[in-house]
């Protein structure tokens, strides 16, 4: 029998001492279990990791933004990506007051619209540094008079093509901007509930510091994940590399061409009778064209003749 079997008198021993107590039948109640609450219909935040190749842009984006704002500030400028995070619409707009520099752009061929956002503060330093002064921003935020939101846009503009220059390296996009806006009230970008990838740069102008914000929904990139993976990016370089390997291989590779003076048809009684001083007449006279064949196949016409003392071939057009 086995021994994880009690036997008889081990079975009546354990009931005895269940009868006297000895035994405690009670479970431990004061035992804890952690738990987290999970919210199934949210979407994961770590979703921003799907688009990987992105990193590339943002780091293209960043040098190409930082030489346009120095060429337009005529002062250093320093700029760097920050956080990228992944957030609710309505979070995001909802943490900005008015005065705040929206801008709206589309990314033609992808459906959606994007945003920028130049914070308050950030504008006013870079509007400090266009009218000559160190880009010391002013003490209290004020609405942004028509010159300065013409201004604003403009610079949005200029931004937004080193936005379009630094996609080029994972995806062509046409960037334009649609609107721009300074109350957030009257945005409308996406709903409140829609995810949006939030790249969040820190720019700082001499002593002065502040932030600008690019804004993609997350269904305009969910559209193209698979071209802004890791995988596909390294493929891709892969198959460049390859391919250019390739091309150099075959400028390399010899290949035989004849230029074909002409042809005869005979039977081979009349081969067979051919003696010395016989002459072949071919179907082609001196000024007929020439076929030229690369590995047997024609490609080229041309015309017989000399060239520095040598029998030569002049090409002329090619073989349809």
């Amino acid at each position: 029998m086995s021994n994880e079997i009690l036997s008889q008198e081990e079975i009546d021993a354990l009931l005895g001492a269940m009868d006297k107590g000895e035994v405690d039948l009670e479970t431990d109640s004061a035992a804890t279990v952690e738990t987290e609450a999970y919210d199934i219909t949210a979407q994961e935040v770590h979703m921003k990791d799907d688009f990987d190749a992105l990193g590339e842009v943002y780091e293209k984006f960043t040098r190409r933004v930082k030489s346009t704002l120095e060429a337009r500030l005529q002062t250093g400028v320093a700029i760097q990506l920050s956080s990228t995070n992944i957030v609710k619409y309505g979070d995001f707009i909802g943490a900005h007051t008015h005065p705040t520099g929206f801008g709206i752009f589309s990314m033609a061929p992808l459906i959606g619209k994007g945003l920028m956002v130049f914070e308050a503060r950030l504008f006013f330093i870079l509007m400090d540094c266009l009218a000559g002064g160190s880009g010391k921003p002013p003490k209290k935020i004020r609405d942004f008079t028509p010159i300065e939101s013409g201004i604003m846009r403009r610079l949005f503009g200029e931004v937004l093509t080193d936005l379009e220059k630094a996609w080029e390296v994972v995806y062509a996009v046409k960037i334009v901007l649609t609107k721009d806006e300074t109350n957030p009230e009257f945005l409308h970008v996406a709903g409140p509930a829609d995810l949006m990838l939030v790249n969040q740069y820190d720019v700082k102008v001499n002593s002065s510091s502040s932030q600008m914000h690019i804004c993609f929904p997350y269904l305009m990139l969910d559209a193209i994940k698979h071209e802004l993976s890791s995988s596909y990016m390294q493929s891709k370089n892969t198959e460049q590399v390859y391919t250019e390997k390739l091309k150099q291989a075959l400028r390399l590779t010899p290949v035989t061409v004849i230029a074909e003076l002409g042809k005869s048809l005979h039977t081979v009684r009349d081969i067979l009778q051919l003696k010395r001083d016989d002459v072949i007449t071919l179907d082609k006279g001196p000024q007929d064209h020439v076929t030229v064949s690369v590995e047997s196949v024609p490609k080229f016409q041309g015309m017989a003749g000399i060239a520095k003392g040598n029998r030569a071939v002049h090409i002329f057009d090619m073989t349809q």
